[in-house]
């Protein structure tokens, strides 16, 4: 995949995060001139068709991305497939490898994990950072398998993370305690970690990168109170940034 072609992905996508903002804002000054006096009835929006077309291409790319959100998380009830050997490249070209592995993902945090939970949400956020991946660059059609575990590799850890990270918000809110907020940390099993407890032995975070999460969480995530919509193009620009995906002092990865 040539350099060009992310690049282009990315610039749509925060093009998408401009109009949003741009749209928000829009529609908070219209109802504030509709309870003005100085509001005129005749007055028109008048938008040209480029305008027109960029804002529906940006609502058609908001609605992919809640798409490819929404399945990721979906489960779809398969029995897991017995495979002696499965590799990145195998999962990228035939999906349905790991559709064993996509359960429901429910972050309710009803009970402390154990290695099993543990085991079987780092497996779950495994399958749902390659599926967001996966799709995401299926947005491009010059994306080869290659770059899609190129990109994986890149924004699989700060995906995950931010998806952790907004989740715990959630809970925190739904708990209306300062204290979940700071040390509960929602897993997709329903189940939940503490950073004042000890973790099970096979855990795939450790106890100062959950608290780190979670102060970050605290203090910064939520301050931002993003929509939903804003969320989801946050994770595409994760996947997609360029400059996550360039070695310090070498040229690009897909340079060719």
């Amino acid at each position: 995949m040539e350099v060009v072609e992310k690049q282009k992905l990315e610039k749509n996508l925060l093009a998408a995060v401009r109009m949003d903002r741009k749209n928000d804002k829009a529609l908070k000054r219209k109802r504030s001139e509709v309870d003005s006096d100085e509001f005129d009835e005749n007055q028109e929006n008048i938008e040209t068709p480029a305008i027109k077309k960029q804002r529906t291409d940006h609502r058609l790319l908001t609605s992919s991305l809640m798409l490819i959100d929404r399945t990721a998380s979906d489960g779809n009830g398969k029995m897991a497939l017995s495979r002696s050997f499965v590799s990145l490249a195998m999962v990228m070209e035939e999906p349905e490898i790991l559709d064993g592995d996509r359960t429901e993902m429910s972050f309710r945090a009803c009970a402390q994990a154990d290695e099993n939970a543990c085991a079987e949400s780092e497996r779950r956020l495994l399958t749902w950072a390659i599926d967001w991946t996966r799709q995401v660059a299926d947005m491009e059609d010059a994306i080869s398998n290659n770059d899609k575990i190129a990109l994986l590799r890149a924004c699989c850890v700060p995906l995950t993370l931010l998806e952790l990270g907004a989740r715990s918000c959630v809970t925190a809110a739904q708990s209306k305690s300062s204290c979940a907020a700071l040390h509960v940390l929602p897993l997709p099993n329903n189940t939940y970690l503490r950073t004042d407890a000890q973790l099970p032995q096979n855990c795939f975070l450790t106890a100062n990168s959950i608290r780190g999460l979670l102060e970050w969480t605290t203090r910064h995530l939520k301050q931002l109170q993003l929509t939903p919509k804003e969320l989801v193009l946050l994770k595409a620009l994760i996947v997609v940034n360029t400059k996550i995906l360039e070695r310090k002092g070498k040229r690009p990865l897909f340079a060719p």
